[in-house]
């Protein structure tokens, strides 16, 4: 039920994604491309599709890093009132969020089976939620110092907005970047997430 929920929801994403991108084409006509593309893609091993992950991963890290270069733009910045940090009891329920956050959990499988050892795999999952863990908090205290009270529950929606969400000077730069990013991100997150109902 939990790889259905995480293809279901990652085609809707994406479908929305490239409606927003490209609108002379509809919902329903980028549900069938995508899932099509989806479908071809499971051709490819395990081994040759962690290329493609990795430009999804990376995708998602331009992506984040747009919402930095969008503070920057603005006008102004936020004012920031109150502690950056909560309260230091919640820290453990707080990384255990960042790990489920991340949603890599349904591609721990194919990394494995890339893995030469136990040890490697070990390594690169360690590695790599290491890195996200590093990206979220410089994503989290850049966005809450730049947009404050203003900063949206998906962060990225601040992109090419003001503290008012209105529309800066470069916002239709900064918001196709961002958008191509997730499609990057969405499209190359499906299959490792499908592979496992496809085969079974």
């Amino acid at each position: 039920a939990e790889l259905w929920s995480y293809g279901f929801g990652n085609l809707v994403v994406l479908s929305q994604t490239l409606t927003d991108l490209f609108p002379q084409y509809s919902f329903g006509e980028f549900v069938v491309f995508t899932s099509l593309l989806t479908w071809v893609l499971t051709v490819f091993p395990d081994k040759v599709y962690a290329y493609v992950s990795l430009c999804a991963s990376l995708a998602v890290v331009v992506a984040s890093l747009t919402l930095l270069v969008s503070g920057f733009d603005l006008p102004e910045w936020a004012a920031s009132e109150g502690p950056v940090v909560g309260p230091w009891n919640t820290l453990p329920s707080s990384f255990a969020l960042l790990i489920y956050g991340a949603a890599c959990h349904p591609v721990l499988p194919p990394l494995f089976n890339s893995m030469k050892s136990k040890k490697d795999y070990h390594r690169a999952t360690r590695n790599g939620w290491a890195i996200w863990a590093l990206l979220c908090i410089v994503l989290g205290a850049g966005a809450f110092y730049f947009f404050g009270p203003a900063v949206q529950v998906i962060a990225t929606r601040n992109i090419g907005h003001d503290l008012q969400m209105h529309h800066t000077k470069n916002s239709r730069a900064l918001c196709t970047l961002s958008a191509l990013c997730l499609v990057i991100r969405l499209q190359g997150s499906n299959v490792p997430v499908s592979r496992p109902l496809v085969i079974s």
